[in-house]
């Protein structure tokens, strides 16, 4: 018997999500998003890698780029694209990217994809039913909110939760 209803693992099949996000947290949400059938693009850094490609667990304990058992946890049933946003010819691609997704979703700092034509208004200007999904380290208004920072080191600012 066939059925058109998607199984619950490709429920969100058809939905394409574009990623600029590194670490933890925002790699994760769209690991579930993927793993629950979304088309994944994650975009990093041609001249920066992720940070938790470099993180332990690895293999055979023996580190590596490519060998970290964290990044590949946060990262599997994804696509992903090497981009160096400040060369005319990638930022083009990003753009380009985020005209036909569905989602974007970034954990990069307030303002940073403003200069790549890449923060909100400008996406939703050429493509207007996106959902964009921000989901900063510090927030978008709190003092601090433009510093760079890891979990680590936010737990440590006050006011914070632990």
């Amino acid at each position: 018997m066939h059925s058109d209803t998607p199984t619950p693992n490709r429920l969100l099949a058809g939905i394409k999500v574009l990623e600029f996000a590194f670490g933890g947290a925002a790699p994760l949400a769209s690991k579930m998003l993927a793993d629950f059938g979304a088309d994944v693009v994650k975009v990093e850094s041609r001249t920066r890698p992720d940070f938790p490609r470099l993180l332990p667990p690895y293999p055979a304990n023996r580190p590596g780029l490519d060998r970290s058992a964290y990044f590949t946890n946060r990262n599997s049933s994804k696509r992903s694209i090497e981009l160096d946003l400040h060369v005319p010819e990638d930022s083009a691609q990003a753009r380009a990217l985020a005209d036909r997704c569905d989602v974007l979703l970034t954990n990069f700092r307030p303002g940073v994809l403003d200069k790549f034509g890449l923060d909100y208004d400008a996406v939703a200007a050429r493509n207007r039913n996106v959902i964009y999904v921000r989901m900063p380290m510090r927030g978008t208004g709190a003092p601090g909110f433009r510093e760079r920072g890891s979990d680590a080191a936010s737990r440590l600012s006050p006011g914070s939760s632990v």
